[in-house]
């Protein structure tokens, strides 16, 4: 199974996730995803996201030194700095696409 994937994280392991707090999947390299429970926008930033990832899996805190986060698609990978917030940079995606992607319009509106 995939460790940590069957719980949610919020404050740590053990705090029910609150009703309004909406999951996101965290995927893993080997496909596995971790539940998270999300505050409502802005949200949580990278490093927070990281902390909560490094409890969920039992790994040492030094471990959020070697990890990192990504948005992505098939048309854009966005590595994410400890200041971003993931949910402000998934609402502004299509922008993104449109700047920084090398999709057609007709991708980036399919949403691609």
């Amino acid at each position: 199974g995939c460790p940590g994937g069957s719980r949610w994280v919020g404050g740590g392991p053990a705090d029910p996730v609150p009703p309004a707090a909406p999951p996101a999947l965290l995927f893993l390299p080997d496909g596995c995803a971790v539940p998270l429970a999300l505050e409502p926008p802005p949200g949580p930033t990278a490093a927070e996201l990281l902390r909560r990832l490094q409890g969920a899996l039992r790994l040492p805190p030094v471990a959020t030194e070697a990890l990192a986060l990504w948005l992505s698609s098939p048309l854009l990978e966005v590595q994410l700095k400890p200041r971003h917030r993931p949910l402000r940079l998934a609402r502004q995606w299509p922008e993104l696409l449109l700047r920084f992607s090398t999709g057609s319009a007709g991708d980036i509106a399919r949403g691609e």
